[in-house]
């Protein structure tokens, strides 16, 4: 889509980033607790809520950016040089011209939300890291407590509550 190269490239990324971040997750659970335990897959489950609060983003970003490329800002500003150029414009000119303007102004809101959900997430995929992070440092020989797990399942569990909580 022409002008929209940047967003779709970002959520393609996005897309493949927050694969592989769960992935990560997973596994640093997997060596830190037993998939037995309830922790592992509370902890699990709250990543995974994360994961599908980017996915929906990505969905939403890609009706956006359907929306968005409909609209030939080439045609309008075209339209909108020849109707400029007119020295006498009629009613129906002045009429086309504030209907264009309100294309161009859809168009960009439309691309305004897509890279508001983009930066969302964006957000989630550093609390993602983050969270691998703390994971990594957690130690297996009973010297982290269940504070810390309810810290970080929490913040998984606000993190994907946020990640999609734009919704114009």
């Amino acid at each position: 889509l022409k002008g929209l190269r940047s967003f779709a490239r970002q959520g393609s990324e996005q897309f493949s980033r927050i694969k592989t971040k769960l992935e990560n997750v997973t596994e640093l659970l997997r060596m830190k607790l037993s998939d037995r335990e309830m922790t592992y897959n509370r902890f699990l489950g709250a990543a995974e809520q994360v994961n599908l609060s980017v996915l929906n983003n990505l969905r939403d970003l890609v009706s956006r950016l359907k929306s968005a490329g409909t609209i030939d800002v080439d045609y309008i500003q075209n339209r909108l040089m020849e109707i400029d150029a007119k020295s006498n414009p009629t009613q129906a000119d002045l009429e086309q011209q504030e209907t264009l303007h309100s294309r161009l102004k859809l168009r960009q809101e439309q691309t305004d939300q897509a890279e508001t959900l983009l930066t969302q997430n964006e957000k989630a995929l550093t609390e993602m890291e983050k969270i691998s992070a703390a994971i990594a440092q957690w130690h297996t020989d009973g010297r982290f407590t269940q504070i810390d797990f309810e810290t970080a399942i929490a913040r998984l569990q606000e993190l994907a509550a946020q990640a999609h909580e734009y919704n114009p």
